[in-house]
């Protein structure tokens, strides 16, 4: 145990017969508390159990919720995770409209966001701290 029952790429903890997912895994020195990464967990344990040899490498973190009718999304390093000394951090916001982003950033390749209302561009939000890939600083003027 520790901040959870640890579990191995297997998603096997140290009986190779008991496995673990969901709330209660430690994987790698994390908890997920949401619901994706644990049915991609339990994908990886039932296909161990069944005699396969699937890998779990660890999920995104990523949420995106309703909140009060507002739209919330939130993904990747933010919080205290942010290190001030390594990451840039680009705020766009109109209060006006409900309007709220965060984006961060570090060596050029965005690692983080959060937004408050509407916004299509979620998904490819998301996949682009998922798939580490460069932003360019001409993307950022809003």
């Amino acid at each position: 145990m520790g901040n959870g029952i640890k579990v191995n790429d297997a998603m096997q903890t140290n009986d190779p017969d008991i496995f673990a997912v969901g709330e209660c895994a430690e994987h790698r020195g994390q908890v997920y508390g949401l619901i994706a990464p644990g049915l991609e967990q339990a994908s990886v344990a039932i296909d161990n159990i069944l005699d396969g040899r699937a890998t779990y490498l660890g999920s995104s973190k990523a949420v995106n919720l309703k909140v009060i009718n507002k739209n919330v999304f939130s993904a990747g390093v933010n919080g205290n995770d942010v290190e001030p000394y390594m990451d840039k951090v680009f705020t766009y916001e109109e209060s006006s409209k409900n309007f709220y982003r965060k984006l961060i950033l570090r060596n050029g390749k965005l690692t983080g966001c959060v937004a408050l209302g509407s916004w299509s561009e979620t998904n490819r939000i998301h996949e682009t701290i998922i798939h580490k890939r460069k932003i360019w600083p001409l993307l950022l003027v809003y």
